[in-house]
């Protein structure tokens, strides 16, 4: 193929020679031949050879035309696909901060109450410890108090004093 398009090639340069010349008269070539037995037009083998080319060059570029048409179809097809794929991961990523967001403000909110609780549980335990602290001080004085109580009726109360006194405590 490469052979014949640079054949084709080289005869469409020498055919369109004449074309490019500015002046009326043909070209000259100084060949062997005297310019009198050469003809101003191309045998007709170099004619079919050339169209036959040329017909060739043109199914071939046709034929590359269509492949490439082919071709950026597909890429167009896959760009679509992409397009669409990027702006879904757009919508997902947007959606993704939006809930970010939120769980930034809901971990501040959380934090606020964590630290509240954390200042009451302090408290309630201060509280706790003072009560039980009481509670022992109140249970040593009680003890105190019934063995005081258990010396002071042996001696000098009745039987129903002391009955008396037992179901007081």
């Amino acid at each position: 193929m490469r052979i014949t398009a640079v054949t084709i090639y080289f005869f469409l340069v020498v055919a369109s020679v004449p074309v490019f010349c500015n002046t009326s008269e043909p070209p000259v070539f100084h060949l062997e031949a005297p310019p009198e037995s050469r003809s101003l037009f191309a045998p007709l083998d170099d004619v079919r050879l050339l169209s036959n080319g040329l017909l060739q060059l043109g199914q071939s570029m046709r034929e590359f035309v269509q492949k490439t048409k082919g071709q950026i179809n597909t890429i167009f097809q896959k760009l679509n696909i992409f397009d669409r794929s990027f702006i879904q991961l757009s919508t997902l990523a947007g959606e993704i901060k939006e809930g970010e967001e939120e769980l930034k403000q809901t971990t501040v909110v959380l934090n606020t109450h964590n630290e509240e609780i954390k200042e009451l549980s302090e408290k309630i335990s201060s509280k706790m410890e003072s009560i039980l602290q009481e509670k022992s001080q109140l249970l040593n004085k009680v003890n105190s108090l019934e063995e005081k109580l258990s010396r002071l009726s042996v001696g000098l109360l009745t039987i129903t004093q002391v009955a008396e006194i037992n179901s007081l405590r």
